[in-house]
């Protein structure tokens, strides 16, 4: 029965690496590769989705990110190696799944779509009894569901793996997806004091308990930062030189937790202004690009005097473009807007 080997997997991969066996974390690994390989030949590769991972394990956060990290850290190599004998000098033939590939990148793509609100509201037995939810309580529930996936990230040592995995597996490609993930379980919103939780005392203890998971899981971030903002500074060539819709506003929300270092922005920036806009007009005209990179300099403590591209673009800016920024800011929808900001939209 899976479920009762669940705890000795999730423990024997989270202990230090120094005290448990590479054999035996390989044979823990293996098993979360087949558990994985049952499943998605199930249902499918294409529809091995957040809410499929969630369902399999049983609603068990820890659980599925435990599986997902033994998937994405198992190579073909550690496969073999575990299925021969110690000191075995023979070459025995092993078994491994043709599409480990594949199977990682169906993976890959369960775990962003952990956070998903189709996965934290599933059919309750509330629903089908007719109860009155209000969106309140919805809205309550999904900053929950986000923060118990964060703590978990963090409990089975998924961050740094899930980075790594991308950069130097999958390509940036995805980077705007795990930009959005990220976001997801930081909660930067939270910094503000939602409207919804003067409803109740559990919508408080609610809100108090998603920040501290919020500051666990960028307290782990932090450890891989550079890794980070060097992969989303790759994303608009993996995009043909275009960057993503709503792609710099995620990173500029991310920013308020997480914040590249001055070197890291300036890389970041210059892609950015280098690509085509969300639009199609250069990144360097485009309030859609402009407007996040200002917010984005801000978090990061980037003074306009040390903006580098960035002040020389606004510094050349068109009447036109400086009243799109304005508007932009005006109506931002981000992570809260610094008293840093100030500089920039002088």
């Amino acid at each position: 029965d899976l479920d009762r080997l669940a705890p000795h997997i999730f423990g024997g991969l989270c202990r230090p690496r120094d005290t448990a066996s590479p054999r035996l974390l390989r044979a823990l690994h293996g098993i979360c590769v087949w558990t994985l390989a049952a499943l998605g030949r199930a249902v499918g590769y294409e529809r091995l989705s957040g809410s499929v991972l969630w369902e399999w394990a049983s609603g068990d956060a820890a659980w599925a990110t435990t599986l997902a990290r033994g998937m994405l850290i198992t190579t073909v190599h550690d496969l073999c190696e575990v299925q021969v004998a110690t000191g075995d000098a023979d070459f025995d033939p092993v078994v491994i799944p043709g599409d480990l590939d594949v199977l990682r990148c169906a993976a890959l793509s369960a775990v962003l779509g952990l956070t998903a609100p189709d996965v934290t509201f599933g059919v309750s037995s509330d629903d089908i009894e007719g109860a009155v939810i209000t969106i309140q309580m919805r809205r309550a529930e999904l900053v929950l569901h986000r923060a118990e996936v964060a703590v978990a990230m963090v409990s089975s040592n998924l961050v740094g793996a899930l980075l790594r995995f991308v950069s130097n597996e999958v390509g940036a490609g995805v980077g705007p997806a795990v930009a959005s993930f990220i976001v997801s379980l930081l909660q930067p919103e939270l910094a503000l004091q939602p409207e919804w939780v003067s409803e109740s005392p559990v919508m408080q203890a609610t809100v108090f308990e998603a920040r501290r998971a919020s500051a666990i899981f960028a307290s782990k971030l932090e450890q891989h930062v550079a890794e980070l903002w060097q992969l989303l500074a790759a994303v608009p060539e993996a995009f043909g030189g275009r960057v993503p819709l709503g792609f710099v506003q995620d990173c500029a929300t991310l920013s308020f937790m997480t914040a590249p270092s001055e070197q890291d922005f300036q890389l970041f920036a210059t892609r950015c202004l280098t690509s085509s806009g969300p639009s199609g007009i250069s990144g360097a005209l485009d309030p859609a690009v402009l407007a996040p990179l200002c917010v984005l300099a801000a978090n990061a403590g980037v003074s306009p005097d040390e903006g580098g591209v960035l002040t020389s673009v606004l510094a050349a800016a068109p009447d036109g473009v400086r009243a799109g920024l304005q508007d932009r800011w005006v109506h931002w929808k981000g992570s809260p807007l610094t008293g840093s900001l100030a500089s920039w939209r002088e």
